[in-house]
């Protein structure tokens, strides 16, 4: 699943301290938290970075600065991406990526897209000799059938993450691939 996978979803995520530590949490039930950066366009994601901050880091930081994040003017984008490969939100090979989605097209903002990936994989105990995976919940979360499909997902298997408060705060969806990292 990926919450906070659009600025939206982001702004509605971060405001909440105790969401973010229930996340970091689900590593101690098997899951893989990591930082998913990306911009967007519309509906669409684009230019998904190598982030080399920890995760809980990269989790604090966008905490602290959801309130301020927004479209990013074309004029300012060389200030933006150096910002983010100072805080190890991206690296300088992730560029070549934003030119041909940015720059190098006729787009005059770019949205930043602070998500995160959580990835789970339950291994069978015949598989590897290890004990089963024990049950787990998500906490204060819930799961609703998406009303459309959004790439990256490749059919009607999206579900909106919905937090208790009833706002979306991400989305689970099916895909051929996931996001780097």
């Amino acid at each position: 699943m990926w919450p906070a996978d659009t600025l939206e979803q982001a702004r509605s995520f971060y405001a909440r301290p105790g969401t973010i530590e229930q996340v970091l949490k689900l590593e101690d039930e098997g899951w893989r938290i990591t930082p998913n950066f990306h911009f967007g366009f519309m509906a669409t994601g684009y230019c998904w970075t190598a982030t080399s901050m920890p995760v809980a880091q990269y989790m604090r930081y966008w905490l602290e600065r959801i309130v301020d994040a927004g479209q990013i003017e074309r004029r300012y984008w060389d200030q933006y991406w150096h910002n983010l490969v100072s805080k190890k939100i991206a690296n300088r090979e992730d560029r070549d990526s934003f030119d041909r989605d940015f720059t190098n097209t006729a787009r005059a903002s770019a949205t930043p897209r602070p998500g995160i990936a959580c990835t789970f994989a339950a291994f069978a105990s015949h598989d590897i000799g290890m004990p089963p995976v024990r049950p787990f919940a998500v906490p204060a979360l819930l799961l609703r059938r998406a009303s459309e499909s959004r790439p990256p997902a490749l059919g009607p298997e999206d579900y909106d993450v919905i937090g208790k408060d009833g706002e979306v705060i991400g989305r689970i969806v099916r895909t051929a691939t996931g996001p780097a990292g």
